[in-house]
């Protein structure tokens, strides 16, 4: 089974393999041409989406986890119970397993609507899920995947 340090070599690999793909020749002095400057933003693109899948994937990694557990043992571990908890009220006379069924899908659709790396965006995927950005996060990353995101 695929670590979380593996999925992240993975990405570091991807990302140094678009910058060298991106990579060209300039001279400092003079402005960018046309052409670098089209090649630069394709690579903040790809490496934007890059490491936007690695979040999403992580996510749903969690989130896969805990719903095998919750369905096998009906143990909602920290993340299924963070979502419990977060997760409006669900104004219906169903059962808890349906209703729990209803608060994973709503995060699943959350989840596939995200377009962000942003320290926003970061929070909307991780804080359903039990984790608070500020303290789960290393600041150095969540700075650097910011500036990436504007």
């Amino acid at each position: 089974m695929e670590t979380n340090d593996d999925r992240y070599s993975k990405l570091q690999n991807r990302i140094q393999e678009i910058i060298k793909n991106f990579a060209f020749k300039y001279n400092p002095i003079k402005k960018p041409t046309s052409r670098q400057q089209d090649l630069i933003r394709a690579m903040i693109l790809l490496c934007h989406a890059e490491f936007e899948d690695y979040l999403e994937e992580t996510a749903y990694l969690l989130l896969k986890t805990g719903e095998e557990r919750w369905d096998k043992d009906k143990i909602a571990n920290k993340n299924i119970a963070a979502l419990f908890l977060e997760h409006d009220k669900i104004d219906t006379s169903e059962t808890y397993i349906t209703k729990s069924k209803q608060a994973i899908n709503d995060y699943r659709k959350s989840l596939k609507a995200n377009n962000g790396i942003k320290n926003k965006d970061i929070s909307k995927i991780f804080k359903p899920l039990g984790y608070k950005i500020d303290d789960d996060f290393e600041q150095t990353f969540l700075n650097d995947l910011e500036a990436l995101g504007s």
